[in-house]
This record gives structure tokens, C-alpha cells and sequence, in this order.
């Protein structure tokens, strides 16, 4: 009885598996295909994926197939990648029974030049048709209840949304007057378009517009548009000179990001929010207006815009987002107005011209000092301007050294953090490479993450006995690290790769005397040191009174007390010589 229970559960699991799962190829007019079945109860059926290699020239694909016991399918949908990289494909024709096209369904069929869509389809993935660069017309049955062609170009029914323009389209593009709104991916990637006619009506250009458009140099936006999407005009890598009218409310993230030609730009004050990323490594952009409109400044908006030496913060906006003007590397000084009450992290990271904060005394929460971007109550460095250059010494009154605080300060030299600092954030000293020694404060109790990256020149830091946790990356890509000096009493837990870059063949661990080195052995990450001895009472350097290059007939004992033989063949390192401690060398 338990078996006869068992098949019937098991014969009933595989009855409710999706039909998804069948699938069957057939042959039409010359061409095997291959097919999902999508609804077993309606005989519906997909075209799945094919084997891109032996598909080319003109290809119908029909409405009805049939699998190997002959059971009748009706074709409704081109399946998630059907045809993706079927590069020797030139037409496609498209039955009137499918309904569905999906993701990259056509993309990089790079010889693809014309597909007729039937009269059923009514969801075409905005990716469909995805960098098939020689694709110049898409035609549609007339009898199509959702969309329609306009001279090639897929539009929807009442032609008052442009779909897609083919990306082998050549030249210039008018759109005409009944059109309202540009589709999101509808240009993307036609890097042979060179310019766009858009008629006053257009009042929305959705996300990705315009993506990758690389023959565009100007774009001049009629009064009527109020919204520009995500990434509409992202790496138009030609792109010059852009119309921005007084109607655009919304500017979406990453908009002009990677128009690295751009070079001014006025954003109209009607906007209120410059997105995140929204003109990320625009390298050439020189110029910048930002109306009194505009209170935020997100994300990484002006991130890595490399010609930029000067950015006027009107006294509307309130919060500058993480990283918002990072690798701005041709800002020399900035002024904060008193309206900013929210600085992000990274916000001026790596702008390696940048000299001077000036914080207008009214701020409530920043000040500065010495050009230096600080907490109000003076307990937080913020910013160290990364183009200032030499010997800093951390006031008293600091507790805190924000993250990214010193990141990419190459020009400075040496840094004194005094015991006052109880927590140093992430990556505050990261691409310091003037840094070559760093005495950590004695308070502190985590090396936080990347805390050290790719300060290449870095050879000495000093870890006080109060730490006990490394995070991931601290020391990454500090190969030049010859000496590690660690007052703690128990290895401080790594996090991933936290010591992993540094050489350990070159680099000596100092560890305090009394046995503590012991408890390091066999510890992940801190296994592979060479590891000596020093008198946690006395300075590593300082507690040496004698440097010699000869050996010694006087009695000899090591840093633990105990008596060596007093030989020549001592090896160098540092021993008690007439109750001195010595370096041999």
C-alpha cells in the first residue's frame, strides 16, 4: 500500500511539473529550430534558444509546429535570447500567432537587417532588438492592435511613443509630431545616428534612451519635456553640447554619465536633485551651473569629472552625497555653504589639486580649519584636502577620523595621530603614498577595512595592544611593508586579505618579550611573518642605545634574559651586550 502512495505522489508531481520544461526541435523550410512548450493544456509552445552556428540568411519561423509524436503546437512567443548572436541571420519573419519577444530575443545579430513582426504580438521586450547594428527596418502587420512602423522604426499603435529606431539606422532622425514620449532603450546604442529632431510634444525620454549613441554631438530638448530617465543619454561618448530647459523637472541617475566630450552643462531650475552618477566621468566638463533650485547633490554625481575647477554650491542645497565629487582632480578649493547639514563619505576623495575648504561660519555642522573640512564640534576630521603636501599633525581635540578622511593624499609625508582618536574609518588612508611609517593611537581598537590600500610606499606601521580586529583589505597591495611592529597581547582577528599583500618575506613582526609571540603561531595571516622580539617598555628604535657591526667577547644575552655564547658568529639582530641592548648588524 505505501508503494502504491508513493508512485501515486510521485506520478502526481511530475503531472504538476511546468511544461516549461519540454522541449522539442523542428524542421520549416530548411531550418530545425528548437521549442519550449510554455502551456501543455493550450499546446503552446516558445522558440527557445539555438545553436547559433548553422542559422543564416532569411529565416520564417512558423505558426504551428508539431514534437516527435506529433502532437501540434501553436508558436506565441520567441523566447529570453532565442536568436541572441546569430550573426549570419539577414531577416526574420514572424508569425501572426506570437504574442511574446523576449529579452535579447534578436541582440548582436550583427547582419540582421529587416524583421516583420504579425499581427498578435503585443509585448516586445525593450531589449529585443539589442545591438544589431545593421538592423534598418522593422515592419509590422497592419492588423497589430499594439504597435506600428514609421518608416522603419517600431512605434506603438497611435504612434505617440517611438519603440525602437533599428541600430543600423544612418544619419539624421525626425521624430514626428504625434509623438509624446521616447521609450526607454528606444536610440540605444545607433552609434551611426548623428542627430534627433524631438518635436515639442515630447514631454518624457524613459531610461536609456539614448545609451551608447556615439554619433551624437549635440542634443537640444524642446520646452515641453519634463523628465529625463536613467542613463537616457549615458556614454554618448561624443556629446558636446546639451539644451536643458526650464521645464525638466527630474533628471534621472546616470544620465549624461561617460559623455566624456561634454563640456558645460545648465542644469535648469526647475530640477531640485541631481541623481546619483547623473554625470559621472563627463572628463571634459569644465563648467557646471547649479540653480538655487537644487537641494541635494547625491551620489557620485560629479564623480571623476576630471576638468572641473570649480563648483559653486548654492546656499539651497542641504546634503552632498558619498563620493559626489570624487576624482574631481582639477578642484582647488571648495566652499560650503551654510544651508549643507550632510556630507557624505568620499565626497571629495581623491580631487588631488583640492587645497582649501571654506566652511561659511553660519554652518551648523562643519567648519574648517587651515583649509582642513572638520566636524562642527572640531571632534571629526572629515576631509583632508588630498593636494595638500608635507607633515600633518592631528589636533588633540579629535576624536575621529572619518572614513576616506586622508584617501588619495599622496603629498603628505607623515601624519601624527594623537591618543585622542578612538576610531579611524574606512579607507581614510588609502592611496597615501608619501606614507611610509604610521603609528596607530593607543585607544584605537579596529583597523578598518582597506584602511591602508595601495599606499605602496608604506614600510612601518605600529599596532598598539588596544586593537583587535584587522578588517578585510587593510594592508591591500602593501608589498613594500618591511616591518610590523604589534603591541597586542593576542593576534587581532584578520578579516579576508587583511595582511595577505604584504610580503612576509621581507617584512619582520615585532612582537613585545614575554611569550607573547607564542600565541601568533600557526594563526592565519599572521603565520608566514619573521618574527622578532622587542621590550614593550622601550621604543622599538628608541629602546636600541647601541648599533654595532662587530660581535662582542662580552657575556651576551638575548631580548628574553637568557645567555648566548659570546662567538663571531652571531646572527644580526638585537641582543643585551653590557646591559645595553644592541643591534648587531
Amino acid at each position: 500500500m505505501s508503494q502504491r502512495i508513493c508512485f501515486f505522489i510521485l506520478f502526481s508531481w511530475l503531472l504538476a511539473l511546468p511544461a516549461a520544461a519540454l522541449s522539442f526541435t523542428y524542421t520549416y523550410e530548411g531550418y530545425t529550430l528548437r521549442y519550449t512548450v510554455i502551456k501543455s493544456s493550450l499546446s503552446y509552445c516558445e522558440v527557445a534558444p539555438q545553436n547559433t552556428s548553422f542559422l543564416k540568411g532569411d529565416l520564417v519561423i512558423p505558426a504551428e509546429v508539431s514534437d516527435s509524436r506529433n502532437k501540434t503546437y501553436k508558436v506565441t512567443g520567441i523566447g529570453d535570447l532565442a536568436f541572441y548572436n546569430c550573426k549570419n541571420l539577414t531577416s526574420i519573419t514572424i508569425p501572426n500567432t506570437v504574442k511574446t519577444i523576449g529579452m535579447k530575443a534578436f541582440g548582436l545579430c550583427s547582419k540582421l537587417t529587416s524583421v516583420t513582426l504579425g499581427s498578435s504580438v503585443t509585448t516586445i521586450d525593450e531589449s529585443a532588438f539589442d545591438r544589431s547594428t545593421n538592423l534598418a527596418k522593422i515592419e509590422v502587420n497592419a492588423n497589430n492592435p499594439k504597435y506600428s512602423s514609421v518608416g522603419g522604426a517600431l512605434y506603438n499603435k497611435d504612434a505617440s511613443k517611438i519603440v525602437c529606431l533599428p541600430c543600423g539606422f544612418s544619419g539624421s532622425y525626425e521624430l514626428p509630431g504625434s509623438v509624446t514620449s521616447i521609450g526607454s532603450k528606444a536610440f540605444h546604442y545607433c552609434n551611426k545616428l548623428t542627430e534627433v529632431t524631438i518635436p515639442n510634444s515630447v514631454t518624457s525620454i524613459g531610461d536609456y534612451a539614448f545609451l551608447g549613441c556615439s554619433g551624437l554631438t549635440s542634443m537640444s530638448l524642446p520646452n515641453s519635456v519634463t523628465s529625463i530617465g536613467n542613463a537616457a543619454f549615458a556614454d554618448c561618448s561624443n556629446l558636446t553640447t546639451v539644451n536643458l530647459p526650464n521645464t525638466v523637472t527630474a533628471i534621472g541617475g546616470t544620465a549624461f554619465s561617460g559623455c566624456i566630450s561634454l563640456t558645460s552643462i545648465n542644469i535648469p531650475n526647475s530640477v531640485t536633485s541631481i541623481n546619483s552618477s547623473t554625470f559621472h566621468s563627463c572628463k571634459k566638463l569644465a563648467t557646471v551651473t547649479i540653480p538655487n533650485s537644487v537641494t541635494s547633490i547625491d551620489n557620485s554625481a560629479f564623480s571623476n569629472c576630471s576638468s572641473l575647477t570649480l563648483i559653486d554650491i548654492p546656499n539651497s542645497v542641504t546634503s552632498i552625497g558619498n563620493s559626489a565629487f570624487s576624482g574631481c582632480s582639477g578642484l582647488t578649493s571648495v566652499v560650503i555653504p551654510p544651508s549643507v547639514t550632510s556630507i557624505g563619505s568620499a565626497a571629495f576623495a581623491g580631487c588631488t589639486a583640492l587645497i582649501d575648504f571654506d566652511v561659511k561660519s553660519t554652518n551648523p555642522n562643519y567648519t574648517s580649519i587651515d583649509g582642513i573640512l572638520f566636524s562642527r564640534d572640531l571632534k571629526t576630521i572629515h576631509t583632508f584636502p588630498a593636494g595638500k603636501s608635507g607633515y600633518f599633525f592631528i589636533p588633540e581635540f579629535v576624536t575621529t577620523i572619518n572614513d576616506y578622511a586622508f584617501s588619495g593624499c599622496s603629498g603628505m609625508t607623515a601624519v601624527n595621530i594623537p591618543n585622542s582618536v578612538t576610531s579611524i574609518g574606512k579607507y581614510a588612508f588609502q592611496y597615501c603614498t608619501g606614507l611610509t611609517t604610521l603609528k596607530l593611537p593607543n585607544a584605537l581598537t579596529t583597523i578598518e577595512e582597506g584602511l591602508f590600500k595601495s599606499d605602496a610606499n608604506l614600510t612601518s606601521v605600529t599596532i598598539p595592544a588596544s586593537v583587535t580586529a584587522i578588517g578585510k583589505d587593510a594592508f591591500d597591495c602593501c608589498s613594500g611593508m618591511t616591518r610590523l611592529i604589534c603591541y597586542a597581547l593576542n593576534p587581532p582577528v584578520c578579516g579576508p586579505n587583511a595582511l595577505t599583500d604584504i610580503n612576509k618575506k621581507i617584512c619582520t613582526l615585532w612582537l613585545p618579550l614575554g611569550g607573547v609571540g607564542g600565541s601568533y603561531i600557526g594563526v592565519d595571516q599572521w603565520k608566514d611573518f619573521i618574527v622578532d622580539l622587542f621590550d614593550p617598555a622601550q621604543d622599538i628604535i628608541n629602546g636600541i642605545q647601541t648599533v654595532s657591526t662587530d660581535k662582542s667577547d662580552a657575556p651576551i644575552f638575548d631580548l628574553q634574559g637568557r645567555r648566548i655564547a659570546s662567538d663571531r658568529n652571531l646572527t644580526p639582530g638585537i641582543y643585551i651586550i653590557n646591559g645595553k641592548k644592541t643591534l648587531i648588524r
